[in-house]
């Protein structure tokens, strides 16, 4: 790594974290956060939100390597795991959301 990008890094960590997670990693935090099992497969995450193997791959790359998800591996098939780290990261997120959200009508929001 060149000293330049090591210096940024250490001087933006914050904000390099949230922007290599980005709005797919955000999206996957909060599903599995919401998901009573905590858990999902990939398979599960690329159909339901329409995402393309690549971004959902590149992504899961982030989120496990801050340490958000953990892959576990059953009999056949590999699925994602919110950690607890992850957990209280998506509690934070929800209770940001639910800040920005007070006094505002939600129903007016459309999705662009």
């Amino acid at each position: 790594m060149r000293p330049t990008l090591k210096l940024k890094y250490k001087m933006y960590k914050s904000e390099y974290v949230l922007e290599k997670l980005g709005e797919h990693g955000i999206i996957i935090l909060m599903y599995l956060y919401n998901k009573k099992d905590k858990r999902a497969f990939i398979r599960e995450i690329k159909d339901k939100f329409k995402m393309g193997s690549t971004t959902v791959y590149r992504t899961l790359t982030y989120l496990i390597f801050f340490g958000l998800v953990k892959e576990v591996y059953s009999e056949r098939r590999k699925y994602l795991v919110l950690t607890e780290k992850g957990e209280r990261v998506a509690k934070k997120i929800a209770e940001i959301e639910k800040i920005l959200a007070e006094g505002i009508d939600i129903s007016l929001l459309t999705e662009v």
